[in-house]
């Protein structure tokens, strides 16, 4: 696929629409403080049209608004080091070195518009990789962590929030899944020597959107009622959304409340090309699309899955954790291999059941 650092262009004469969208978006981008930067998704629109912009948006197989640290300038006679900027991050299948791209397929370094010029980085996408395996589960072999409860405050009733692939769907003999439906059981336990126990009934789930037209649609996230309501436990946090540069952590449970934190390094990104794998009603595995989330560089476990992330600096409760992208960065042909932790921001899946209050 297309490479990324291909000479500076802008892309005056070509597609005026995506043009216009990217100077809009990009002069916002400019405008903001890192920390501010994710709040719309205007940021993202610029990464598309871009990527249409300069044909290469077959390419693509993830956009998102990231730090990053870069050098400083060497004809001003600095030094590297010292500097983080905001810019656009574009995902491919397979970077290639320049000289092997075709010359209108390279990704631009930046989009320049009247006011400056936002970056654009290139890295390589692996796979994503859910973290599934400790505390609750559908079945006896998909474990999870509970984010939160939620309450019913007519009825009552008592839910547990974790993610969707944790609570509605578990493995079956032969590479064949259990997709979840409403009364499945979920189970409390579930890790090596612990016998699982029921704890309460699956009762709604975030339908993944099969055919990758509405990736925003698809939420990693479901309910299930709780069989004891005495096993509920107040957040006691307040709510908060993350934005780069935040340190945040999860507090899963294989991990801990103790587990590593670490920077919050792109927001708004979502995978072009489907490969987040969920169960299928078919009883097979089929890989989706996702939008909306956030790259960070904290520590996770199998069994985090659904795990509460939360902000280091005030305590705030800002998503779910959902598992670990691989991704290689650097030059083609010496480029290094790592990991970032997804999770969704809370306000995404709590608006998916805006009826219940957070008990």
């Amino acid at each position: 696929m297309e490479s990324g650092g291909g000479r500076k262009r802008t892309g005056s004469g070509r597609g005026d629409a995506a043009v216009a969208c990217a100077r809009r978006a990009a002069a916002l981008v400019r405008a903001r403080k890192p920390e501010q930067v994710g709040a719309s998704g205007l940021e993202r629109r610029v990464v598309l049209a871009t990527n249409r912009w300069y044909g290469t948006r077959g390419g693509a197989q993830g956009l998102a608004v990231g730090l990053r640290s870069v050098p400083g300038d060497k004809r001003a006679g600095k030094r590297a080091g010292g500097k983080t900027e905001v810019g656009l991050v574009v995902f491919v299948k397979r970077k290639k070195p320049r000289s092997k791209v075709a010359k209108g397929r390279l990704i631009a370094d930046a989009v320049r518009t009247g006011g400056g010029v936002v970056p654009v980085r290139v890295v390589e996408l692996v796979r994503c990789v859910p973290e599934a395996a400790v505390s609750v589960g559908a079945g006896t072999q998909t474990p999870g962590t509970v984010t939160l409860y939620l309450r019913d405050e007519a009825a009552g009733t008592l839910y547990g929030l974790s993610a969707a692939h944790v609570l509605a769907q578990s493995p079956l003999s032969g590479g064949r899944w259990r997709y979840g439906r409403p009364f499945d059981a979920v189970y409390r336990n579930v890790h090596g020597g612990a016998t699982p126990t029921v704890c309460g009934r699956l009762v709604d789930r975030s339908v993944p959107d099969w055919d990758n037209i509405f990736p925003t649609d698809s939420v990693d996230a479901a309910l299930y009622v709780l069989d004891d309501p005495g096993e509920a436990v107040r957040l006691n946090r307040p709510i908060g959304r993350a934005a780069l540069g935040d340190v945040v952590r999860v507090i899963g449970a294989t991990s801990g409340a103790g587990s590593a934190a670490g920077v919050v390094t792109a927001v708004d990104f979502g995978t072009e090309r489907a490969m987040y794998p969920y169960a299928h009603p078919s009883g097979r595995l089929r890989e989706v699309n996702l939008a909306g989330l956030c790259l960070a560089e904290y520590q996770s476990a199998g069994g985090d899955s659904g795990g509460l992330v939360v902000r280091e600096r005030d305590g705030a409760a800002v998503g779910m954790h959902i598992g670990r992208l691989v991704v290689r960065t650097g030059e083609a042909g010496a480029m290094v291999e790592s990991e970032r932790r997804m999770f969704i921001p809370l306000e995404r899946v709590l608006g998916r059941w805006a009826g219940l209050r957070v008990y």
